[in-house]
């Protein structure tokens, strides 16, 4: 006769499933909202490499940033499921403890000198103190080194190498492909405080109101005077359309002939069009040089601007002072036919966008864990019939 595990043996091993479950989806949510905004990642990655005078890796191009932001990405998110899911526990534990040793390392760094202002472990989803994050990650490593005690413990759900690789695949198509949908268009989540329904004139109006404005610190004035414009561009009741350029530099000009094309359809409409660029009036004629813009600009900080639209250019439509949509140089709105009145609607659903990013992941996750279950349970019954 089996002997009965004890209560304690049943508790530590109820504690162990639930700690791996928890360091598991804290590694699944780090890595897929680096892989949603990769543009929003590279530039926390960016102030890293600022820090340490590392300046070259992203000064002419973002590109090598947003490579390592979908990379760390896919990486986490892979682990987070590997540790759930019970895959080459010990190999995989191994390599959470390490990548776990060094952030709870860098982060002691944060926290002591201070080099940036948000350690980005959750991008703009979620944003610690650097004593939060810091508690977090000895929290996170305590609960590793405890389950690397008990890696011969049975697990409910552990799956076949077939299925872990299938599984480590799938993610790095996920991950990889999700990474280039977010930086050719917009992030499948958007968690910027410039979100679609945003009310960036109350914000601006009520800024003692953190829970309404966030971090909006909409502003933007006149290249020609130095005149305060942001009251203004929020007090219009109706549609202004905003393009966005925070770095001239490393703008892309191809998409100028649709842009332009939209500024007289603008024009025509009667709704407001203005280029909110970040630099000096030198900027602004590089890009009038560029492209034969003839739309006013005004001046806006560059973190502001990178907030905003995660494309370089971008396009926000404010409507009566709230975000009504935001548009990526790559799928700008088509305003041919359109009426007057179709171009004040213009929207996006960035829901249904979040919501299918979700969907695409979860659902082949589910399957291939349900699939692989099945296969043991079918490989267990023909032994048994044996």
């Amino acid at each position: 006769m089996t002997e009965r595990p004890s209560l304690l043996h049943q508790t530590l091993s109820f504690a162990a499933g639930i700690s791996r479950l928890a360091v598991g989806l804290v590694f699944l949510f780090s890595g897929w909202v680096k892989v949603a905004d990769p543009m929003g990642m590279a530039l926390k990655l960016s102030a890293y490499a600022a820090a340490v005078d590392w300046d070259a890796l992203y000064r002419h191009s973002d590109l090598p940033m947003q490579g390592v932001a979908i990379a760390l990405g896919v990486g986490e998110m892979w682990l987070g499921l590997a540790l759930m899911a019970g895959f080459k526990r010990r190999s995989v534990w191994s390599a959470t403890l390490l990548f776990m040793s060094a952030l709870t390392l860098l982060t002691l760094w944060i926290f002591l000198a201070e080099p940036v202002a948000d350690c980005g472990c959750f991008g703009d989803a979620w944003k610690l103190t650097h004593g939060e994050t810091l508690t977090k990650n000895l929290v996170m490593l305590a609960l590793l080194v405890w389950l690397g005690r008990r890696l011969h413990q049975p697990l409910t759900v552990a799956l076949s190498r077939e299925a872990g690789h299938l599984l480590l695949l799938g993610s790095i198509i996920y991950g990889t492909a999700m990474g280039l949908y977010a930086l050719h268009f917009l992030p499948s989540a958007d968690f910027t405080p410039y979100a679609v329904g945003t009310d960036i004139r109350h914000a601006f109006l009520h800024p003692q109101e953190e829970n309404v404005s966030g971090a909006v610190n909409f502003y933007a004035y006149d290249p020609a005077d130095g005149a305060d414009r942001t009251e203004e561009l929020l007090a219009d009741t109706g549609s202004v359309m905003l393009l966005t350029i925070p770095d001239v530099s490393k703008a892309d000009d191809g998409c100028c002939d649709r842009i332009n094309d939209l500024y007289d359809a603008c024009r025509d409409a009667q709704i407001p069009f203005y280029l909110l660029i970040a630099g000096d009036e030198e900027a602004v004629t590089k890009w009038t040089d560029l492209t034969g813009a003839a739309y006013p600009a005004l001046f806006a900080e560059d973190t502001e601007l990178h907030a905003m639209v995660r494309s370089n250019p971008g396009l926000l439509m404010l409507r009566d002072g709230k975000v009504g949509g935001k548009w990526s140089c790559n799928d700008l709105p088509d305003t041919e036919g359109k009426s007057a009145t179709e171009l004040r609607k213009l929207s996006t659903s960035p829901t249904r966008r979040t919501r299918n990013a979700l969907l695409f992941f979860l659902i082949p996750v589910l399957l291939i864990i349900a699939a692989d279950k099945l296969k043991g349970k079918r490989k267990d019954l023909k032994e048994e019939a044996v």
